[in-house]
Order: C-alpha cells, then sequence, then structure tokens
C-alpha cells in the first residue's frame, strides 16, 4: 500500500508537508514555507482571507532601502541648492521633502507628543529635542 502505516514513502511525505494555517494554500504551494512571512507585503498578499483583513496601508512600515540622506545633509550645511546638487533632486522637490514633508511631520509629532505627554513639553527630553529641530529647520527654512 502507497499510503499504508508501514509505508516508507508515507512517512518521507508526512515529513516534508509544509504546515500552515494563516498563509493561503497558493502561496504555500508556491513553496513558500509555512506561516513565515519575508515581510509585511508577504504577509498581507499571501494570508487567507478570513485570517486578518489588513491591506498595505495598515502596517506602518519604514522603507529603508529608499532611505536618502537629505535631510542629515539639510542639517549639515541649510542650503537647498547643496542638497539639490548633492541629492539629484529639483527645487520643488527639495522644498516640498524639507519644508512640506519633514517639517511639517515634525510639528505633527510635536503635537501629538503633546498631547500624550499633557502639554508639559519641557521636561520630556524626546520632546525638548524634536522642538529644537523644528526651530532648527524653521530658521534654516527662513535663510533660504
Amino acid at each position: 500500500m502507497f499510503f499504508g502505516k508501514e509505508s516508507g514513502f508515507a512517512g518521507f511525505w508526512i515529513k516534508r508537508v509544509n504546515k500552515f494555517k494563516a498563509r493561503s494554500l497558493f502561496s504555500a504551494m508556491k513553496g513558500n514555507v509555512g506561516d513565515n512571512f519575508a515581510d509585511h507585503k508577504d504577509a498581507i498578499e499571501n494570508t487567507r482571507l478570513g485570517i486578518a483583513k489588513v491591506d498595505m496601508n495598515s502596517i506602518p512600515v519604514i522603507q529603508t532601502e529608499q532611505v536618502n540622506s537629505y535631510i542629515v545633509d539639510f542639517l549639515i550645511h541649510g542650503d537647498l541648492k547643496l542638497l539639490m546638487t548633492d541629492n539629484g533632486i529639483s527645487n520643488t522637490e527639495a522644498y516640498q521633502l524639507i519644508i512640506s514633508g519633514f517639517l511639517e511631520n515634525m510639528k505633527m509629532l510635536k503635537h501629538a507628543l503633546g498631547k500624550i505627554t499633557s502639554g508639559n513639553d519641557k521636561q520630556d527630553v524626546v520632546v525638548e529635542a524634536l522642538i529644537e529641530l523644528i526651530e532648527e529647520l524653521e530658521g534654516q527654512k527662513k535663510r533660504n
């Protein structure tokens, strides 16, 4: 008997079968092993429909492979023109990255942390550092 209790093939086959509960059947058939997901994209795209209801925007992820040092460069020299030449971005992109992007996000973060710390900004070292960063960026923004 091919799958009998004493069959050597049955023992071999049972050891080779991938066990999975969260991963979809088709994803498991492609050779993905068990419920160990490689990254957030793999988890979202290959999870069974009834297990979790998430999409790509519901898991906060920082994309480290596309990080640019534009904010560090701007804090070092404070010049949008150098920022454009060093990082290969246009004037509009540089302004949007620093002023519209990073600076506004830091202001929102300061506001949120202020709510969490009951508005007592001077006692929290993180909020103090954030305030200094915002002031530094505001000063450099006025110079440009």
